[in-house]
């Protein structure tokens, strides 16, 4: 199977010109040949479409298709209408899939026979082969659901592997209306769909965290918004109504009440936006206590208390500790 797999790679683009060449030459130089490469340039105004193209002259594996912006999801979209793979893989435009990324997703294909699979970790490495963890757990459409949601994985489209015909045969496209939370709700989709789902613990795609300007790095108030609509579409659309499902679904939404005062704080907006810090504070404290029956670790569980005590004075605290650790290295 491994050698007679011909894996799609979407590679949405959108004015990544300092990165580009990077995450190009790490798909290039993946150890599996067999790969079909869709470059989406999404209306790009820097360099990256003539980069784009540079690379297609290059090498014939690479397709580019140049289009209006029209926003991730739609680019994203575009690029899964087109492939002609057995299987598909999204690689975000800033990042760096690890030499041995296909070669590792199909090993985790082979031995689940799941037509979704994802590894549970990413690497903070770039240039290092750092996925000797061959160990892999079959999930259940339900597990895997609940474990996006609540999330103990990066919950991004990247990291993971999808069989087309799964995709196609069930119509599972990324919804245009968000900007945050698109790729949540299209792995939810998946997830909810597939048989079962497989899991693997390699660490083979660098998730770069140094571009300021990324919809995930930069501060927008709307994307708070965003996010929180982003979620109740999940709700409202939801296949599996398990109680499981739905105590993951309510922890998820709850914990991004958490992450909209984080982006806050981090951005130093607390002050400018006050009524959404209130807001935000009152929905972590109120749902706390309902939070400690949600299946999570017993750190995160401390965590939850301390929350229930004082969301801003946990977040004080917690940028603190990171303060102490970036000055004692």
């Amino acid at each position: 199977m491994e050698s007679s797999c011909l894996i799609s790679i979407v590679i949405p683009v959108y004015n990544v010109d300092k990165y580009l060449r990077e995450c190009l030459d790490s798909v290039l130089n993946q150890r599996y040949k067999r790969l079909e490469i869709l470059i989406v340039n999404d209306g790009s105004t820097d360099k990256s479409g003539q980069i784009s193209d540079e690379y297609a002259l290059r090498n014939s594996r690479i397709k580019v298709f140049h289009n209006e912006n029209s926003g991730v999801s739609c680019a994203r979209n575009f690029g899964l209408n087109k492939v002609t793979g057995d299987y598909v893989v999204f690689v975000d435009s800033d990042d760096i899939i690890l030499p041995n990324f296909v070669d590792y997703m199909l090993y985790i294909v082979k031995n689940t026979g799941a037509e979704f699979c994802m590894s549970k970790y990413v690497s903070n490495t770039k240039d290092v082969d750092v996925s000797n963890d061959k160990s892999f757990t079959v999930l259940s459409s339900e597990e895997a659901t609940c474990t996006l949601l609540y999330p103990e994985i990066p919950i991004g489209c990247w990291n993971k592997i999808y069989k087309v015909s799964l995709l196609r045969d069930n119509n599972i496209t990324f919804p245009t209306d968000f900007f945050m939370g698109e790729g949540l709700n299209f792995i939810t989709t998946v997830s909810q769909i597939a048989n079962k789902v497989g899991l693997g613990y390699g660490k083979v795609y660098y998730y770069r965290k140094d571009n300021f300007d990324s919809a995930t790095t930069s501060f927008n108030i709307r994307k708070i918004d965003n996010a929180f609509k982003a979620i109740y579409n999940i709700k409202k659309k939801l296949i599996l109504r398990t109680p499981k499902v739905n105590k993951a679904l309510d922890f998820h939404l709850w914990w991004t009440n958490f992450y909209a005062l984080q982006s806050m704080y981090k951005a130093n907006q607390m002050k400018k936006h006050k009524e959404e810090v209130n807001f935000y504070s009152s929905n972590l404290t109120s749902g706390a206590l309902n939070m400690l029956t949600a299946k999570v670790s017993f750190l995160m569980k401390l965590k939850i208390i301390l929350i229930w005590v004082s969301p801003l004075g946990i977040l004080n605290l917690q940028y603190y500790l990171r303060n102490l650790k970036n000055h004692i290295n």
